[in-house]
C-alpha cells in the first residue's frame, strides 16, 4: 500500500507532492488533463508562498522567471489617486513586493522539481471512485485508453479544483454564493509604454473596476466585473466585445491595445467546503474554498493548505504520531479559508461597487494620507505574513509577544542567513537564544526532542564563548543579542516545519516544548518519562 495519492496536478496537489517527497514521504500524483496548462491562469505569487518555496530551494529560480512588482497602484479613468508600496514589508520578508507569474511556469518548475526527486504526475488518469475503511483508501482510476484500475493508499489529498471529484464522492457541501456579475478577461499589448511594469494597476470605474496587470514579457491582464451581464451565462466573448465593455465604462477611452492572445468570460463564486476532511480523505485548493480575486489571495491560500497537511502526514507517517493530529489540518485551514473568504469579498465589493462614502475617502483622503503613511498590516496581511494559529490546540507559550501559531519571524542570524533558511532542512526547527544556547539543560531537553521529532537546532549566542558545550547536533551562530532582544527574552522557540511556532520558552528546561511536543504526537506520557523507558529497552541500551 502507497503513501498518499494527490488527486489534481495543479499549483496545490504539486506543491503537496512538493513537500510530502522532501520530507520522505512516498505519494502518486495523477490529473484527467492530457498535460499540464499552458495559459497563464492564476498570476500571483505573495511573499509568503516565496518564503514556502524557498523552503524548497525554489524561490530565485521563480523570482527570476517573473516579474517583482512593488506598488499596487489606484487609478481614477483620468488620474492615478494613490499607490500602495510593498516595500515596507522589507523589515518582515525577504521577499517585500507581489511576484508575477503565470499559473503554467509555476506548475512547470514544480514540475520539474519532482521530476528530478523522481515523482512524474500521471497525466490523463481520471479518479472515478474512492472507498475508504480504517486502514486505507480504495481508488478506482481511468486512464485515457478508458480502462479502470484500483489502488490502495493510506491518505488522498483531494486538489482537483472548484469542481471536485473527490469532494463529489464524499458528498461534502460546498455552500456559499454566485457573484453577480460576469467578468471579463483578456491579454494584450498596449501600443507604447502608459503603465509602470513595476506595479499592479486598479482602475475605478463609474460602474465597474478593473485590475491591469503587467505580465513577464510585453503584455498586460486586464480583467474585472460587467454587472450590465449578471444575467447571462458566460461565454467566451471575442476582442471586439472586450473593447466595448471597457468603452461602455469609459476606461482607457484614448488608449490602444492590440495583439491580444487570450480573451474568455466566466463567473465568479465565493464558497467553502462544508469540511476539509473526512476519514483518510482530504480537500485543499479550490476543491475546498473558492473566493473574489481580489487581492490575489486564492492560488495562495491553496498552496498554503498543501504545505500544512504535508507536514502533519509526515509527522504521523514516519513518525508515530497519532492520526488524530490531522483533524488540526480542517481545525487551522478550515479558519482561514472563511476569513480569505470574508475579506477578498468585502475588497471586491468595495473597489467594485463602492457606496458614497468609500468613494470619498479613496478619491479624496486616500490620496493625501498615502502620502505620510503606508497600512502596513493591510499589506502584510494581503501578502499573507499575518497568518497566526493562535488557536492551535497542540502549541504551548511562555509570555512574550512572539505566541504559538504564530509565523516565526525572519530574523538575520549570523551574517548570511536568516530563520528562514532554517526550515529548510524540512524539520522542526528548535531556535536557543541568550544562556539556553549555552546551557546544558536545553541541550539536554533539545535531545530528548529529537528522539520525538526531525529536529533541527540552531543557538544563537551573543557569549564570546559560544562553542563552550559543542554538539554535532546544533548549529551554533555567533550574535550580538540581537535576535534573543528580538525575541523579548524568550530562550528558545520550538517551531513546525511550516515555519509556525508550537512553543515558546523562558525556562532552561523547555517545559512548553516538551508538553507540546507531546500534544503534537498524541503521547499518553511525559516526554521525559517515555524517552527514560525507551532508554532501557534492549535496544536503546549503552553497551
Amino acid at each position: 500500500m502507497s503513501d498518499v495519492l494527490v488527486v489534481g496536478a495543479g499549483p496545490v496537489g504539486l506543491m503537496a507532492a512538493a513537500f510530502l517527497q522532501r520530507l520522505g514521504i512516498g505519494c502518486d500524483i495523477v490529473d484527467p488533463k492530457r498535460g499540464a496548462v499552458i495559459e497563464s491562469r492564476a498570476l500571483g505569487i505573495h511573499a509568503r508562498t516565496l518564503e514556502f518555496l524557498h523552503f524548497l530551494g525554489l524561490d530565485e529560480q521563480f523570482i527570476r522567471a517573473g516579474r517583482a512588482t512593488r506598488y499596487m497602484r489606484f487609478h481614477r479613468p483620468d488620474r492615478e489617486l494613490f499607490a500602495l508600496d510593498f516595500d515596507i514589508l522589507r523589515d518582515q520578508t525577504d521577499y517585500p513586493f507581489y511576484l508575477i507569474l503565470p499559473q503554467s511556469r509555476t506548475e512547470a518548475f514544480l514540475i520539474e522539481y519532482l521530476e528530478s526527486r523522481g515523482v512524474t504526475p500521471e497525466w490523463g488518469v481520471a479518479l472515478v471512485s474512492l472507498e475508504q475503511d480504517a486502514g486505507g483508501v480504495d481508488v478506482t482510476l481511468r486512464d485515457v485508453a478508458g480502462d479502470e484500475h484500483t489502488r490502495r493508499y493510506r491518505y488522498v489529498i483531494g486538489a482537483d479544483g472548484a469542481n471536485s471529484t473527490v469532494r463529489r464522492a464524499l458528498d461534502i457541501p460546498f455552500s456559499g454564493a454566485t457573484y453577480p456579475a460576469r467578468f471579463l478577461l483578456a491579454e494584450v499589448e498596449l501600443d507604447h509604454q502608459r503603465l509602470a511594469s513595476d506595479s499592479t494597476h486598479v482602475f475605478i470605474g463609474e460602474r465597474t473596476t478593473v485590475a491591469v496587470i503587467p505580465q513577464p514579457g510585453r503584455q498586460f491582464r486586464i480583467v474585472g466585473p460587467d454587472f450590465t451581464q449578471a444575467d447571462v451565462a458566460a461565454e467566451n466573448p471575442d476582442f471586439a466585445q472586450f473593447s466595448n465593455f471597457l468603452e461602455s465604462n469609459q476606461l482607457f477611452e484614448d488608449w490602444s491595445f492590440h495583439s491580444p492572445s487570450r480573451v474568455t468570460s466566466y463567473r465568479m463564486h465565493k464558497r467553502v467546503a462544508e469540511r476539509f476532511r473526512y476519514g483518510r480523505v482530504f480537500l485543499a485548493g479550490d476543491a475546498a474554498h473558492i473566493h473574489s480575486p481580489a487581492g490575489g489571495q486564492g492560488m495562495n491560500t491553496g498552496m498554503h493548505d498543501a504545505v500544512n497537511l504535508a507536514w502533519k502526514l509526515a509527522l504521523v507517517l514516519r513518525h508515530g504520531a497519532e492520526p488524530a493530529l490531522l483533524d488540526s489540518y480542517e481545525e487551522e485551514r478550515h479558519k482561514t479559508a472563511n476569513e480569505v473568504v470574508a475579506s477578498t469579498d468585502k475588497a471586491m465589493m468595495m473597489f467594485t461597487r463602492p457606496h458614497f462614502l468609500t468613494r470619498f475617502l479613496m478619491f479624496t483622503l486616500g490620496p493625501i494620507a498615502l502620502r505620510f503613511y503606508q497600512p502596513v498590516g493591510a499589506l502584510a496581511a494581503m501578502a499573507q505574513l499575518k497568518l497566526s494559529y493562535r488557536s492551535s490546540v497542540f502549541g504551548r507559550s511562555a509570555p512574550g509577544a512572539l505566541q504559538a501559531g504564530d509565523r516565526m519571524p525572519r530574523l538575520a542570524v549570523g551574517r548570511l542567513q536568516t530563520t528562514m533558511d532554517a526550515f529548510r532542512s524540512g524539520c522542526f526547527v528548535l531556535f536557543l537564544t541568550g544562556e539556553a544556547s549555552e546551557s546544558s539543560e536545553a541541550l539536554a531537553a533539545m535531545r530528548m526532542l529529537s528522539r520525538c521529532l526531525p529536529l533541527t537546532c540552531w543557538a544563537v549566542s551573543a557569549d564570546r564563548h559560544f562553542h563552550a558545550n559543542p554538539s554535532a547536533e546544533v548549529a551554533y551562530f555567533p550574535d550580538s543579542g540581537a535576535m534573543h532582544a528580538k525575541l523579548s527574552g524568550l530562550n528558545a522557540v520550538l517551531c513546525r516545519p511550516d515555519g509556525y511556532v508550537v512553543a515558546t520558552d523562558i525556562a532552561h528546561s523547555l517545559p512548553n516544548a516538551l508538553a507540546a511536543t507531546q500534544a503534537l504526537l498524541g503521547a499518553s506520557e511525559p516526554l521525559a518519562e517515555r524517552n527514560g523507558r525507551e532508554a532501557m529497552t534492549p535496544s536503546h541500551r549503552t553497551r
